[in-house]
């Protein structure tokens, strides 16, 4: 034991090269040091406690523990703690639980991990473990966040950022679930080159949250990083908590990505794309029928559809809404559309893009029930996903686009399938089949590549471990892989598609219609879609993770403007157009925005010169690159046969630069204007360019 500072709660060091480790017998994280840098401990105010839970006893959900009146014994070697609660201090009483908690150095890696025993009558729903804070800054200054919502936001100043607005007393706090929308279990602070990376190592996926709290200390506004982990361990249960790593280190924030990257190879096992699907440009999504009737697009305008795609760049077809009873609209029971023109003249026109070289895909629901249809009336009410109050987790989506009254008045209610239940796979695996017969080249399931995984609380379910926070997550899993030895079985070339993206459920799918995958409108500028509350400002972070998941840009409009086609283009995002109202017809069929419909056909050519690398290769980000002017965005891609940066000037003035890559030469580069054989140190406004490496 090490007493510091005279302080009369003991606290337990441990340390190694890296780092310095500090925890007291509150259980409080009140030294974290890089022993390298000149910001010495970067916890203020003694630090925050690393665990604390929420426990449900009879009908109060939340009897919440109170850290700064619990006590641990502490065990201390040299390179680990183990502290231990023999009970839990909790707001009205004590709870017969015994918390271990075990930290470890791992080199320059700290490792968390415990377990709980619950020897109550109660039950412990929500475990805050680990806590990590409070942080003022890691060399300073300011930290930004890296989080990984959808495919990664960058949030600059993440402290000032949440110290707008109204105080609470538990602090303003940055949260999301996962799976979904958070694509994976790991975020940073950054600050410079020094980084905090935090990550979660949960090889069973519990329902859970990441946090980022900023609370007021004597010395200021400081961060603490948090998971809650929805553990609900029962009483006579021992629960085995999730590892975590943390790693305080300076340089790129690859490294932590790497970290995690090599976790999730030990259970990751990504299918092998279909090969038309890798060096697919683009998505062009067309509701054919809407949910309040509307039809817009009949079968035989299918062929038109496809020309109208390939004016775009884009080269596959999909084709929602193409049901007898619209879009989002009594699902599952779906049939084909007589007033849209029979189910032969959908066939033909499947076919007759592909005689032409294009692609279709039929959309399918994986997700949702309209609690008006048949199915759900008979079937369904039994295989919902249930709240603790033992209702459905509603959901509800409105199709509507030029009524007010459809918009406020008349959204469409659908309860959501608990995936755990094999009737639902059964039926999914079945409907598989029978969109293969009208002959297109995939089926996209929507929604259950990440939508938030509910905890169900429907005991007759086969959950595993009878547990809650397993129900949605798990069940997707053996959904998932049913679906997708389904639709191999059907034929190799036939691809499974669907919507969201994380890292354990796109292992999967050969594409992903995107969620969150667009632009930051530029500062002053009108925004060219409604989905910018959605936009990635650091869509490296789920790329340069898992670079083999296709993935579309998300753009509800019946137009992509060239900061989207750049943007795409840059991060190796697949284009997407949404053509889903009446509305949007017209807006395409009068010809609007030529010259934007223009620039995307160029800019696709010029991914197509290179598709080895920039379609069917690998995303590595700046790996290995020095670039002088951070204003242009840069994305190295690689292939067997070739390698190729993609540089963005998103400014509207001319930018000169200056390149290198460690171990290539820059031996070319081309534009949808020009190309040449040397190097080159300008790029133009508004505009992307191609260097080639030898």
């Amino acid at each position: 034991m090490d007493t510091m500072h005279d302080q009369s709660v003991a606290a337990y060091r441990i340390e190694n090269e890296y780092l310095i480790v500090e925890v007291n017998e509150q259980g409080c994280l009140t030294h974290l040091e890089r022993k390298a840098s000149k910001q010495g401990n970067i916890i203020v105010n003694d630090g925050a406690s690393i665990f604390r839970a929420v426990l449900k006893e009879e009908e109060n959900w939340e009897m919440c523990t109170v850290p700064e009146q619990q006590r641990y014994s502490v065990e201390c070697t040299d390179s680990s703690l183990v502290l231990t609660a023999s009970f839990l201090v909790c707001d009205t009483r004590t709870a017969s639980v015994i918390v271990k908690l075990v930290i470890r150095l791992d080199g320059d890696f700290l490792q968390f991990s415990g377990s709980i025993a619950n020897h109550d009558t109660c039950m412990i729903t929500d475990v805050f473990y680990p806590c990590i804070g409070a942080i003022k800054s890691l060399s300073g200054g300011n930290p930004d966040l890296l989080w990984p919502d959808c495919t990664g936001q960058r949030i600059v100043n993440i402290n000032g950022h949440l110290a707008k607005g109204d105080d609470f007393k538990q602090g303003k706090v940055l949260s999301a679930t996962y799976p979904g929308p958070l694509s994976m279990q790991w975020m940073s602070l950054i600050e410079g080159q020094e980084v905090l990376y935090y990550s979660g190592h949960d090889h069973l996926f519990h329902t859970s949250s990441l946090r980022v709290v900023s609370k007021e200390y004597e010395q200021g506004r400081a961060l603490t990083l948090e998971t809650d982990k929805l553990a609900f361990v029962r009483p006579g249960e021992t629960w085995q908590q999730p590892q975590s790593v943390i790693c305080l280190y300076y340089g790129s924030w690859r490294k932590g990505a790497d970290e995690y990257v090599a976790w999730t190879q030990t259970w990751r096992n990504p299918v092998k794309k279909v090969d038309w699907i890798r060096s697919m440009q683009g998505y062009f999504l067309v509701i054919m029928k809407q949910q309040y009737g509307d039809e817009i697009w009949p079968y035989d305008s299918i062929p038109a559809l496809y020309e109208q795609a390939k004016s775009f760049g884009c080269d596959t077809v999909g084709l929602f809404g193409w049901y007898d009873s619209g879009h989002d609209n009594q699902y599952p029971d779906l049939s084909v559309s007589d007033s849209l023109g029979g189910e032969d003249a959908l066939k033909e026109g499947i076919k007759a893009v592909q005689e032409e070289g294009g692609r279709v895909t039929l959309y399918y629901q994986g997700h949702l029930m309209d609690v008006g249809s048949p199915y759900y009336q008979k079937h369904g009410k039994d295989l919902e996903g249930r709240t603790i109050w033992n209702t459905p987790y509603y959901e509800d989506y409105s199709k509507a686009d030029a009524s007010d009254f459809l918009k406020y008045f008349s959204k469409k209610k659908f309860s959501t399938v608990c995936p755990s239940c094999p009737e639902w796979h059964d039926l999914m695996t079945k409907k598989a089949k029978w969109v293969a017969s009208f002959g297109p080249d995939g089926i996209l399931y929507d929604q259950i590549g990440g939508m938030p995984s509910y905890p169900c609380f429907n005991e007759n379910h086969p959950h595993m471990q009878n547990r809650p926070s397993l129900s949605y997550t798990q069940g997707r899993l053996l959904l998932l892989k049913k679906i997708h030895e389904k639709v191999r079985a059907l034929s190799p070339t036939y691809v499974f598609m669907t919507e969201h993206e994380t890292d354990v459920y796109s292992q999967f799918l050969d594409a992903l219609h995107g969620i969150g995958v667009c632009p930051m409108p530029k500062k002053g500028k009108i925004p060219g879609s409604s989905w910018t509350s959605l936009s990635s400002t650091a869509p490296q972070m789920f790329r340069y993770c898992f670079p083999e998941t296709i993935v579309t840009l998300r753009n509800p409009n019946p137009f992509l403007s060239p900061r989207y086609v750049n943007y795409a283009m840059l991060y190796g995002f697949r284009y997407e157009l949404e053509i889903r109202y009446a509305s949007d017809k017209k807006f395409l069929m009068n010809n609007e925005k030529q010259q934007w419909r223009d620039y995307a056909r160029d800019v696709a050519q010029l991914r197509s010169h290179y598709a080895d690398a920039l379609l069917c290769g690998t995303y590595r980000e700046q790996e290995g690159i020095t670039l002088d002017n951070k204003t242009i965005g840069c994305s190295l891609f690689e292939s067997e046969t070739m390698s190729c940066i993609v540089l963005w000037n998103d400014t509207e003035e001319v930018q000169q630069f200056s390149l290198c890559h460690e171990s290539k030469q820059i031996v070319g580069w081309e534009t949808i204007n020009d190309k040449g054989s040397t190097a080159i140190n300008i790029i133009e406004a508004n505009s992307v360019m191609v260097l080639l490496l030898s």
